[in-house]
């Protein structure tokens, strides 16, 4: 089996040389996924995918790269069904659309979800996605969403106002003036919506924080249980004898 170098620019895989071959670049859409291989800036294959990953449509006689999907932030494809991509501290599947294994830093985080359900914004290259960082996607998307309200509000108040003739024109001040005053209202209203956003990922974050702690009492809850069984087991396989009432330890 030939040695493969991997080209990195900037925290992100944009290439390969093998040692006995020509350079191979990688074509890398928004999130990182490979969606073209050029060798001597001519295009061999193209891919495109589903929104958790799973290959939606291939082109091209040349061999696939090892990263193909979320590939240039080192989502490495295993050729394994229902466990296709490996994300250093895990596998994870793109027919499930989950990871695998749970995630290491359970009972504190969620198991198996991704990017809680917003695959196509942002990426987990750690494999260990925290609550903070949902929040932080979570305002990522209330941003965009504000940006492109007000946008839109500032496109529709200069189409309207083109409408309005020029300032001779006798009818251009009141049509000027009221087109203006839809966008004010326009961009209020987004700021509004925004607000209603931010207040949702609050919530969504101190639900992620509850779930955790849910989670970690349950692990722990689990884990006395387990261990007095075993205790228990142990006590009649060596014939101890217990007298007088159970004592109870609470584990913090």
């Amino acid at each position: 089996m030939g040695i493969t170098n991997y080209i990195n620019f900037e925290e992100s895989i944009i290439g390969e040389r093998p040692l006995s071959g020509s350079r191979v670049n990688y074509a890398v859409d928004a999130i990182g996924s490979i969606t073209g291989t050029l060798s001597g800036g001519t295009l061999q294959n193209s891919y495109s995918y589903k929104p958790y990953g799973a290959q939606l449509a291939r082109t091209g006689p040349a061999t696939d790269p090892p990263f193909k999907w979320v590939g240039a932030r080192g989502y490495r494809a295993v050729g394994r069904s229902f466990c296709e991509c490996y994300v250093r501290a895990r596998f994870y599947s793109t027919q499930l659309a989950r990871w695998i294994a749970s995630d290491p830093l359970w009972p504190q985080q969620t198991a198996y979800g991704y990017l809680q359900g917003n695959p196509v914004n942002s990426t987990d290259p750690s494999g260990l996605l925290s609550c903070k960082d949902q929040r932080s996607l979570c305002y990522n998307d209330a941003d965009l969403a504000l940006w492109l309200c007000r946008k839109s509000a500032d496109l529709k108040r200069k189409w309207e106002t083109d409408f309005c003739g020029t300032p001779n024109n006798p009818d251009y001040w009141p049509c000027y003036t009221a087109a203006y005053a839809k966008y004010v209202a326009k961009v209020e209203q987004c700021g509004d919506e925004n607000k209603k956003r931010l207040a949702l990922c609050e919530e969504e974050y101190e639900a992620c924080l509850e779930g955790a702690e849910a989670n970690r009492r349950a692990f722990w809850w689990g884990v006395l249980t387990v261990s007095t069984v075993i205790l228990f087991e142990t006590a009649k396989d060596t014939g101890a004898v217990l007298s007088g009432q159970p004592e109870l330890i609470a584990v913090g």
